[in-house]
């Protein structure tokens, strides 16, 4: 799937995350209450004939989570996308942290638009990868910067940063690869993105 394309169909899986959504349970629950004590109990009725039952579909919903193509778009504006397929290769000889993974590992990078009206502070996300039964792959320090550890400052109101990151994956693993990003504001909630990773020496 092209970017312009993923990007025209985003609004299928788009997951609208705002804080006082977390009150709304707490509302409902008092409405409810309000409306029993305002109403009188009515006659006890025949209990209904039971429906007959259905097996649970065990396939995940396609709203479960965000592939490589998708992006994750809040409500006060912030959206959050994986700018392109990560890429596996070797390490340099400037790039330390993937002795565990035999050099290998893949490079992220993450696009953040800052659609608000009030500066974000990027610097406080984290990225964090996941593969396998690895919560957190290694993140790769690289001596000439091209790989950073994350974003580091704020992006003002309607500008956006990208950010490119290393982690020690191994190639064994590129099938199933997660990208999480946690906006780190007490506001926004983590979005992790799946997908399988390129070997950079045989990308199109």
């Amino acid at each position: 799937m092209s970017r312009t394309a993923a990007t025209a169909a985003i609004s299928r899986r788009t997951r609208v995350r705002w804080l006082t959504r977390r009150l709304v349970p707490t509302l409902t629950a008092g409405l409810l209450l309000f409306g029993a004590s305002c109403t009188s109990t009515p006659p006890p009725s025949a209990p209904p004939s039971p429906a007959p039952s259905t097996p649970a579909s065990s396939a995940p919903s396609s709203e479960d989570g965000f592939t490589f193509d998708d992006i994750a778009e809040f409500e006060n504006g912030l959206t959050i996308e994986v700018a392109g397929t990560p890429l596996a290769r070797n390490a340099g000889s400037h790039e330390k942290g993937a002795e565990e993974t035999n050099g290998e590992l893949i490079v992220v990078a993450v696009l953040i638009s800052n659609g608000g009206t009030e500066p974000f502070p990027a610097q406080d996300s984290l990225i964090t990868v996941q593969y396998k039964d690895v919560e957190d792959a290694r993140l790769i320090v690289d001596d000439t910067g091209e790989l950073q550890a994350g974003f580091s400052e704020p992006i003002p109101a309607g500008d956006d940063a990208t950010v490119t990151l290393g982690f020690a994956v191994p190639f064994s693993a590129l099938d199933q690869i997660s990208v999480t990003v946690d906006p780190g504001d007490d506001v926004n909630e983590p979005v992790t993105f799946t997908g399988a990773a390129e070997r950079e020496d045989e990308a199109g």
